[in-house]
């Protein structure tokens, strides 16, 4: 349908209307004006959504796109440093996921039921760590005791320990050793010397202490095959475990009644005095580490088997035990010193 012309009167005197008057008003787009070639083609480097539009989103959408593409996306993670050390930053916290190694992989490994770390913990708190001293700081030994009595209105309590933590052949090192004492909460507490015997290998102690320690439970004589637990705690009051067996090797035929009792595992440098407990917590025995002794001296060594003593073969362990006490009671009761035993090994 063909446009109408506009009728708008000329003002007067005007001459005739110009022919440009005439053309009718028309609204073009750039997108038409450039197909029509009346403006230059966009350049390749422009966005092609930047184009004219009757709706204003659409404009907005790309504007808000190119602005998005241009901006670089922040990084997931921080980037590793260039210089291989990492930087300290004090107001960030990066949690460690790191285990330490135990201090002795072996008592991991030889504690490992819930039952008996529950038990061992628990006897724990009964074993002490002992390091001896001459006056001018000379170390003399590091052992361990036994807690055997707690005096709750002097603070005081008894230890247990071996002879070897003061004595060496049977003799005192010093008449006054110092005495550290490794408690189980970690506190030092300084001890002191209340008896001891050498032939027994054995040395009570004392210590003065502001926290309570618990007195171990004993329990009789261990059985033979019996599955055992060595205890020791060493300077740093760090306990160390061995579990072993209570040992019965197999004797001859004529000593079929003859029990010969050791420990099926190796002792911590630091156990001699400690415990030996058994399934339940209770201690059974003493461990003790020999570096010399009487019947070291005489010949004897590991492994050694007595066949008889005193032209006896048929014994058993608490009559051989039996024999060496009445020997104890003749060698007291005799003022000659100048007899012995026959033993065959």
């Amino acid at each position: 349908m063909p446009r109408k012309r506009s009728t708008t009167p000329a003002p007067a005197g005007a001459g005739p209307p110009a022919e440009s008057a005439t053309i009718p008003v028309r609204r073009v787009t750039r997108l038409r004006s450039r197909e029509l070639k009346l403006e230059p083609e966009a350049p390749p480097e422009a966005d092609p959504r930047d184009v004219a539009s009757d709706d204003p989103e659409v404009g907005n959408a790309a504007a808000k796109g190119k602005s998005a593409a241009n901006s670089p996306s922040p990084p997931r993670r921080p980037p590793y440093p260039k210089s291989g050390e990492f930087e300290h930053d004090p107001g960030k916290i990066t949690p460690c996921t790191l285990r330490m190694e135990p201090k002795d992989p072996r008592t991991a490994r030889d504690v490992v039921t819930t039952a008996d770390k529950i038990m061992v913990r628990k006897a724990a708190r009964s074993i002490v760590g002992i390091s001896s001293y001459k006056p001018d700081g000379e170390g003399i030994a590091q052992c361990t005791g036994i807690v055997v009595d707690w005096n709750e209105i002097a603070r005081l309590a008894t230890i247990v320990t071996c002879s070897e933590a003061l004595c060496v052949n049977g003799a005192l090192i010093h008449p006054e050793p110092k005495l550290l004492i490794h408690m189980p909460n970690r506190a030092i507490g300084e001890g002191r010397l209340l008896f001891f015997n050498a032939h027994y290998r054995i040395a009570l102690l004392e210590v003065l202490t502001d926290s309570p320690l618990q007195p171990a439970m004993f329990c009789s004589s261990p059985r033979f095959g019996q599955e055992v637990f060595a205890l020791a705690r060493d300077d740093e009051s760090s306990l160390i475990v061995r579990h072993g067996t209570v040992l019965w090797q197999e004797p001859p035929s004529y000593l079929a009644y003859r029990h010969w009792l050791s420990l099926g595992c190796k002792l911590a440098p630091c156990g001699t005095g400690g415990p030996v407990i058994d399934e339940h917590g209770a201690v059974i025995g003493m461990a003790f580490v020999y570096d010399d002794s009487t019947p070291e001296r005489l010949g004897i060594s590991e492994g050694d088997v007595i066949v008889s003593y005193g032209g006896k073969h048929d014994f058993t362990l608490h009559k051989f035990e039996d024999f060496l006490l009445s020997l104890g009671w003749e060698f007291l009761a005799s003022a000659d010193s100048n007899w012995t035993v026959d033993l065959e090994f």
